[in-house]
């Protein structure tokens, strides 16, 4: 029994000595981002798109964070939570905007590209780039970025999409030049 506490002595004193945990560095940050879809999907008749952008917007205003807004393509193109965005973005310089690429039915008749089969809008092959070829990769990013300094440009956007492929990454870089 002595033994097998005798183990435990090291551990022990570890945690009893230790003066603190440096995990962090005390200038780190926050960043809060918001994903705002449109209709493309939306089911729940008794609720808009913008209803729960409002209510986070209400939320962080409380805290006093900063909150990036990212837009899918259905947000931007919808004149109602386009006009919302733009009319925040001029008033409270806390919140800022972001490109939100997840594919869309929209998204891909704007493109003039076909829309997958699947269950939902959700499933991979239809809501990822990787679900499409790299032609129609190129087309969906340029429909879309190209959808984006309509609504409003600034300097520090942010874009954000999941499992974007190299080539997406790359043709972003290299021909959205005014994206950072």
């Amino acid at each position: 029994m002595f033994k097998r506490l005798l183990y435990l002595l090291p551990l022990f004193l570890f945690f009893i000595l230790a003066k603190g945990a440096f995990a962090w560095l005390p200038q780190t940050y926050v960043t809060v981002s918001n994903p705002v879809r449109g209709y493309d999907g939306w089911m729940l008749t008794e609720q808009h798109p913008l209803d729960l952008p409002k209510f986070q917007l209400q939320e962080a205003s409380r805290s006093g964070l900063p909150v990036t807004w990212l837009l899918r393509f259905d947000a931007v193109e919808d004149a109602t939570i386009s006009a919302f965005f733009k009319n925040l973005l001029n008033t409270n310089k806390t919140q800022f905007l972001g490109a939100f690429l997840e594919i869309t039915p929209s998204l891909t008749n704007a493109a003039g590209i076909s829309y997958p089969n699947g269950i939902t809008i959700f499933s991979a092959n239809r809501i990822f780039l990787s679900g499409y070829s790299q032609t129609d990769r190129i087309k969906l990013i340029d429909t879309y970025m190209i959808s984006l300094p309509a609504m409003v440009f600034i300097p520090s956007l942010s874009v954000l999409g999941t499992w974007i492929a190299s080539l997406s990454s790359i043709f972003r870089k290299n021909t959205l030049s005014w994206l950072p």
